[in-house]
């Protein structure tokens, strides 16, 4: 199973968008690796550590366009970010104990991270694109 970025994913925002369909991709990846029979410790680390860093990345440029925008919604917006980065830190906990069914763990972060990603872009970061519309043009 594959996640598909279409239109409907779009905010409006452009470089968000753009951001939001690497983060597909990277989904992706999960995907794959969560299919697999075996899951690879080594495999495992490296797409969480893309998936942390490039979360990171994002947020911080979202986060920009709040200060810019003088959003009201920043304070829950950046708590659902800071709620993102320690579940992440849990499951990188989580991959380093040796007694972590991987094949389970794949799963679950596969699980998290499409949900999430999902809930998140399509209410949360709309809900920002939408008053970015309506109170400073931003959202272009």
């Amino acid at each position: 199973m594959q996640i598909v970025w279409d239109k409907s994913h779009e905010i409006g925002i452009k470089v968000i968008d753009g951001q939001h369909e690497q983060f597909f991709k990277i989904m992706n990846k999960i995907l794959t690796l969560s299919a697999k029979k075996k899951t690879s410790r080594r495999e495992l680390e490296a797409i969480i550590f893309q998936l942390s860093g490039y979360a990171l990345f994002h947020f911080s440029v979202e986060e920009g366009y709040f200060g810019k925008s003088g959003y009201p919604g920043t304070k829950a917006h950046k708590l659902a970010h800071q709620m993102y980065r320690d579940k992440v830190t849990e499951l990188m906990d989580k991959i380093k104990n040796p007694k972590t069914d991987l094949d389970k763990l794949a799963a679950e972060i596969a699980t998290f991270s499409i949900r999430w990603l999902a809930r998140h872009t399509l209410q949360e970061d709309k809900r920002y694109a939408e008053w970015a519309k309506r109170n400073s043009g931003r959202a272009r």
